[in-house]
C-alpha cells in the first residue's frame, strides 16, 4: 500500500525496483535494458511480476494499528460522501438560482 523499493536479480546482477503506492499482487513492471541480449547488440527489457505476501499472523500492536487505519479509512469515506452530497446540492441550487 505504501510503495517502496525491492532488490531483484537480473542477468546483470541486482537491480532496485521502485514500487509505487497501491501496487497490487500480480502487477507487472518493466525494467528497461535489463533483459536478454538482442541480435542487434542491444539489450531487451526485463519484466517483473510482483507477488505481495500477506502475513498469516500479526502482533497485537500491528493488529491494533491496522484496525486504526481501517477506522480512519471509514471516516474519510464518510467525509467524502458528505462533501459530495454538499457539492451536488450546490450544483442543484446554482441551476435553480439561474432559472
Amino acid at each position: 500500500a505504501l510503495g517502496g523499493q525491492v532488490l531483484i536479480k537480473s542477468l546483470w546482477g541486482e537491480e532496485t525496483l521502485k514500487l509505487k503506492p497501491g501496487t497490487q499482487s500480480g502487477e507487472v513492471f518493466q525494467v528497461k535494458g535489463k533483459g536478454l541480449p538482442q541480435i542487434k547488440g542491444s539489450t531487451g527489457d526485463l519484466f517483473v511480476r510482483v507477488f505481495i505476501k500477506v502475513p498469516k499472523e500479526l502482533s497485537a500492536e500491528a493488529r491494533y494499528k491496522i484496525e486504526q487505519l481501517k477506522e480512519h479509512g471509514k471516516q474519510l469515506e464518510q467525509l467524502n460522501d458528505f462533501l459530495n452530497h454538499i457539492e451536488q446540492n450546490d450544483h442543484t441550487s446554482a441551476s435553480q438560482d439561474a432559472a
